[in-house]
């Protein structure tokens, strides 16, 4: 009851920033990253061209990026052409070696 009544008051938890908000203002207010685990990686995040842009903001500034269960699929939204990656793993033709900048 405790944890539910902390997180209820926590005000920027009551109005969440869309990724490309965070883009559009920039990432240096933040000093970290955590990636859950869960569908949303593996489902709408896996090619999202903005969680590519913060973690490629996080990686080039060395501020510290956590990730787990099935978090780490987020990685490939960071490659140039993320769909047409998964589409060549998908399809095993082997290209997708070629697409990963």
């Amino acid at each position: 009851a405790e944890a539910l009544a902390f997180a209820e008051n926590l005000e920027p938890l009551k109005h969440p920033k869309t990724l490309a908000s965070v883009v559009a203002e920039g990432t240096d207010g933040y000093v970290g990253l955590f990636i859950p685990g869960g569908h949303a990686p593996m489902v709408d995040l896996i090619s999202d061209k903005n969680l590519g842009k913060i973690l490629t903001s996080f990686h080039d500034t060395g501020r510290p990026t956590g990730i787990i269960c099935h978090g780490p699929i987020v990685l490939l939204s960071a490659l140039p052409d993320a769909d047409a990656f998964i589409a060549s793993m998908i399809a095993g033709d082997g290209k997708a070696s070629s697409l990963n900048g």
